[in-house]
């Protein structure tokens, strides 16, 4: 018999505790904030509830360090990676 193969989901979850890109179209039309804004959560918390692993990283060499080691387990990781606010300002 041929050996089975198993396939573990990993998730990314960016946190920037808003929603950014809308948050940025409403200031290029000059509209007020609205609904855009809302408290950080914990997602690293939600994986590690949920059975996983759930890490949380502040720069890319953690991140890069963390799909590493998310890719040797035998169980799914939720890696929450913080953003800055206005982070995507200059990149769109």
């Amino acid at each position: 018999m041929g050996k089975k193969l198993r396939h573990i989901r990993n998730f990314v979850v960016f946190v920037d505790a808003s929603l950014a890109l809308i948050e940025l179209k409403q200031r290029q039309g000059q509209f007020s904030q609205c609904g855009v804004n809302f408290g950080r959560h914990d997602v690293a918390a939600i994986g590690r509830a949920f059975g996983g692993f759930g890490v949380t990283v502040q720069d890319r060499v953690e991140l890069r360090c963390q799909i590493e080691q998310a890719l040797q387990r035998d169980r799914f990781t939720v890696i929450g990676a913080n953003l800055e606010p206005g982070g995507y300002d200059e990149r769109i």
